[in-house]
């Protein structure tokens, strides 16, 4: 998460609670105006809504999702909800084909895996 530009907050690790809220933990405050990187569109296959609740609730203004969920029931579920309570959303779309291993049904690909071409919205 960029909570100023060019101020880059750690990346928690993986598990319990979200990343995405333990990132506006680490922000102390900050997270007010921010833009928030995400890999991935957030979003349990539960139905469990506690990232994109922190999001919001943390102040985030932008999230940049690298690939949609890929639970079809999930996907685009927390773009929706993020957008109903107006944060800007928007997907980094790359000039090459995605990854191999990628479902080119959930995302075109990362920034890592070629050239970045635009972000659009999601």
């Amino acid at each position: 998460m960029a909570a100023r530009p060019g101020a880059l907050l750690p990346v928690p690790s993986q598990g319990a609670p979200s990343a995405e809220l333990q990132a506006v933990q680490a922000a102390q405050g900050a997270s007010s105006g921010s833009t928030a990187y995400l890999n991935l569109e957030p979003g349990d296959c539960h139905g469990e809504d506690v990232a994109v609740r922190s999001l919001i609730d943390a102040g985030v203004s932008r999230v940049v999702i690298g690939l949609r969920h890929p639970l079809p029931h999930a996907r685009g579920q927390a773009i929706k909800a993020l957008r109903t309570a107006g944060v800007s959303v928007g997907r980094w779309l790359v000039t090459q084909a995605p990854h191999p291993t990628l479902n080119p049904h959930t995302a075109r690909g990362t920034p890592a895996e070629g050239s970045l071409a635009s972000l659009h919205d999601a």
